[in-house]
């Protein structure tokens, strides 16, 4: 399953640009939303990618944080609309679609002193009434396929350790059947920044049995999780949790029935004067006063 970056637009050489997702949320229309995640989408698909790391669903009230203009600032029906532009109309995705991935889960957005990471400090009544929104849209309404935990701390508990987060709120009270994956590097953090874990068979442990079920990194801290389980250190149903979500995906891509792509098409779409156009082809909405 290859992954790659779609914020606005599939980023790869020669891919079709998009306005920015803060832009994008400016138009106040989800529909032209669907429309180009379901154009990146394809290009995407086309190209052999299956996931999407997008769409960022962090709120973003605080201006300091460098990473606001890839939010969608206040809106969940924008994120619902990206999502059913990336993953198409039914639960199975064809070969025109990808997975998307709802991150930075959660409260990543209004970090202390607006630094990038630093840590999230609120209630739960404020995390739901505000920073949980959107993600519970994407689970519920758009049937995300993915979830990305996030690097920071809520409360003092690094969002990739944190059982109520991942499990017992996203999987037992929202009913989310898909994958969660770590950001990248995450599960490095562990150890190095938020020092709950002494080294990488730590942080492995510690992430596996909170919910996380794939290591976006160099795998190495993953790759700890066989020797501990020889060791009788790591319970294997934990393992054959996460790699059964991480299958369940590849079965809902359809990739074990279909794993290749049309080359020819992906040059044809890529780029395409469809997508290039999308802007001015599309009827002018109509503003009542």
């Amino acid at each position: 399953m290859f992954q790659s970056e779609a914020l606005h637009g599939f980023m790869a050489y020669r891919s079709t640009s998009f306005p920015q997702a803060l832009g994008l949320a400016s138009t106040w229309d989800p529909a032209l939303v669907k429309e180009v995640f379901a154009a990146a989408g394809d290009e995407m698909a086309s190209s052999g990618n299956n996931q999407a790391f997008t769409p960022v669903l962090d709120l973003a009230p605080d201006p300091r944080w460098g990473r606001s203009e890839e939010t969608y600032g206040e809106a969940s029906r924008m994120g619902v609309a990206a999502i059913a532009g990336l993953q198409g109309p039914t639960l199975l995705i064809d070969r025109h679609h990808v997975l998307a991935t709802a991150k930075h889960f959660a409260a990543h957005g209004q970090p202390e002193s607006g630094t990038n990471t630093a840590p999230a400090n609120y209630s739960e009544r404020v995390l739901r009434e505000s920073f949980l929104v959107p993600f519970e849209a994407a689970v519920k309404e758009a049937r995300v396929g993915s979830v990305m935990a996030s690097y920071n701390e809520i409360d003092g508990i690094p969002s990739n350790v944190n059982p109520w987060l991942l499990d017992r709120l996203l999987r037992q009270e929202w009913g989310f059947p898909g994958y969660v994956t770590s950001d990248g590097n995450g599960l490095q953090m562990l150890y190095e920044v938020h020092r709950v874990a002494a080294d990488k068979a730590g942080a492995a442990r510690a992430a596996l049995a909170a919910g996380v079920d794939f290591d976006l990194s160099d795998g190495s801290v993953y790759q700890t999780l066989l020797a501990q389980a020889k060791q009788g250190v790591v319970p294997l149903g934990q393992i054959d949790r996460a790699v059964s979500r991480v299958l369940a995906a590849k079965l809902r891509l359809g990739l074990f029935e279909n794993p290749y792509v049309d080359p020819a098409y992906a040059e044809k779409i890529t780029n395409s004067p469809e997508h290039r156009n999308w802007r001015y082809a599309r009827p002018k909405k109509q503003w009542s006063s």
